[in-house]
């Protein structure tokens, strides 16, 4: 949901680009909660670090170094700078009302502890659906049904 919304974000149309002009954050709250509003979860299968892989319906998956990912939303996780790894959040199976909570949550910064949320740690984390799901990176997003996310030093890479 996050990656759908910041390609709304990316993509205005008339109504949000005049919004954006006029107060950025608002722009990215009515962009995430129009997205919240028709988003459909999807099930992947996700690995970290070759585990085997969890078969999960998800709502939101946020894979971070930095805890801060748009205007003021941030998760609660530490920034570990030169750990060599991951934390992994997941929303799964969330309803509408779910996940505007957690939407308000991440204003606060607070997010482990929701209901429906897992967080951990990875230095890898590999993505596979049966649909295409968008992927952000960067403010970048794009569409595919595969990704795998990775640590190298000094940077982030991803292959899709």
């Amino acid at each position: 949901v996050t990656a759908e919304a910041n390609y709304l974000f990316n993509h205005p149309n008339k109504f949000l680009e005049s919004l954006k002009k006029r107060n950025t954050n608002q722009a990215i709250i009515y962009s995430a909660v129009k997205t919240i509003l028709t988003h459909k979860n999807i099930w992947v299968d996700v690995s970290c670090n070759e585990a085997t892989p969890r078969t999960t319906e998800i709502t939101n998956l946020g894979i971070v170094k930095n805890p801060n990912f748009s205007g003021s939303f941030c998760y609660d996780s530490p920034y570990t700078r030169n750990s060599g790894l991951f934390y992994v959040h997941t929303c799964e199976g969330m309803t509408i009302p779910q996940t505007l909570g957690v939407l308000y949550n991440f204003s606060s910064g607070k997010f482990t502890g929701s209901k429906n949320t897992r967080s951990y740690t990875a230095s890898v984390v590999n993505i596979k659906s049966a649909k295409h799901f968008a992927v952000e990176y960067d403010g970048e997003v794009i569409r595919t049904n595969q990704a795998e996310f990775s640590l190298i030093k000094n940077g982030v890479q991803l292959c899709a």
